[in-house]
């Protein structure tokens, strides 16, 4: 009897405890679920972003960048164009520009930052040891979420940039700070690999291209120095050599036409050259500089038949027009 009754207990508190748990597990499916922490917010807001862009991509560098969308949009007026890329450099070292680049996003357009290594050697960068900023960089890049276009190290092949004619250690650093991005989930970045353009004798580029797994869109830096100058002699040949390498799109990075030069005459060929040979598009130099025949006057302000001419060539590439 005795045995019978702790049996019939046992029994109950068994029933008992079943309905509980499964009422339980019916409250936590039907409750709202908590929302994700914010670094799994961010993390997946950082999708891929399309490497096949649809162009004419213009885009301007001057000064004021990295504060607003301004300069962009007071240049845009003067060509007629809407100006979608904003270019700025910034020193490795330093943070993500989030404001320049979120002001570049709600504008319809995308930054494309340059990271110049100034001080930190190549060398030590691919031996891991800046790999804190990169992995705090990256971060920052991932948590803004939309689209960046990212160079390092640009115009790589020349000797006037202290991280210039190190081809080895280049492809080293360049391959590092890609895998490390990747790493921290900052899948949102387009990789700007930016030569300057050969010249006559590009053969070179090959020793600096990091392999198609590293990058995205191939840049090319260019100017129109000299009344004698056209985009047969400053792009063709560079761009015959990239297209060995890869079929990426190819962006005039950095390009003008300098006063010295004859900007209204020599516009119109390099428009006709982003257009023959199908470039995504180009980013104007917009910079008076004072150390001629290098640096010289390559702003379009002040002289309406370059400005004429720029628009002229620009509605020839179908670029749109400015809002």
């Amino acid at each position: 009897m005795i045995q019978r009754t702790v049996l019939t207990g046992a029994l109950v508190v068994a029933a008992l405890v079943a309905a509980v748990g499964a009422w339980l597990t019916f409250r936590h499916s039907a409750a709202p679920q908590p929302s994700p922490s914010p670094a799994v917010t961010k993390t997946a807001r950082a999708q891929p972003v399309s490497r096949h862009p649809t162009g004419p991509l213009i885009g301007i560098f001057t000064k004021g960048v990295l504060t607003s969308w301004k300069p962009e949009q007071t240049f845009g007026a003067l060509v007629g164009a809407r100006i979608r890329l904003g270019l700025g450099y910034t020193k490795q070292g330093s943070g993500f520009p989030h404001r320049f680049a979120q002001a570049a996003w709600a504008n319809g357009g995308e930054a494309v930052i340059q990271i110049q290594p100034e001080t930190e050697p190549l060398r030590a960068i691919a031996a891991g040891r800046y790999d804190l900023w990169i992995r705090t960089y990256a971060s920052e890049v991932r948590a803004f979420g939309h689209p960046v276009i990212i160079g390092f190290a640009h115009e790589m092949n020349g000797g006037w940039y202290p991280w210039g004619k190190q081809p080895g250690a280049f492809v080293a650093a360049w391959r590092h700070i890609v895998t490390l991005f990747r790493q921290q989930g900052a899948t949102n970045v387009t990789w700007l690999w930016t030569p300057n353009s050969g010249g006559k004798n590009p053969s070179s580029l090959r020793q600096y291209w990091p392999g198609g797994k590293y990058v995205n869109w191939v840049g090319l830096d260019g100017y129109y120095y000299d009344p004698a100058d056209r985009f047969s002699q400053i792009f063709t040949p560079s761009i015959r050599v990239i297209r060995k390498l890869t079929r990426d799109p190819i962006l005039l990075s950095e390009t003008a036409v300098g006063t010295l030069a004859g900007q209204a005459r020599l516009i119109p060929d390099l428009c006709a050259g982003v257009k023959r040979y199908h470039l995504v598009g180009l980013i104007w130099f917009d910079v008076h500089q004072y150390d001629p025949p290098t640096h010289q006057d390559w702003q379009l302000e002040g002289h309406p038949a370059a400005i004429a001419a720029l628009r002229r060539g620009l509605q020839t590439l179908g670029a749109q027009k400015a809002p």
